[in-house]
């Protein structure tokens, strides 16, 4: 099991962070089950929505978490 922190779910949600390729790629190849808490996933869309504060950053922030708890990331 994978402990996955905020900045890992943040690149890989944004397309131009500098790390988005590496985290993409990271998250497709890997086969373990990963572990977040409710702490990190709020963090998580209170960063993306803060990145973005129109429409589009709150939608981009609940896809985010809800593909997080479905574990579709």
């Amino acid at each position: 099991m994978i402990f996955v922190d905020t900045g890992a779910w943040f690149a890989a949600a944004v397309r131009n962070d500098p790390d988005h390729a590496a985290a993409m790629a990271w998250l497709e190849r890997n086969r373990e089950p990963l572990l977040t808490t409710d702490y990190i996933l709020a963090e998580t869309a209170a960063l993306l929505r803060m990145r973005d504060k129109t429409v589009r950053g709150h939608r981009l922030a609940v896809r985010v978490a809800t593909s997080i708890l479905r574990g579709e990331s």
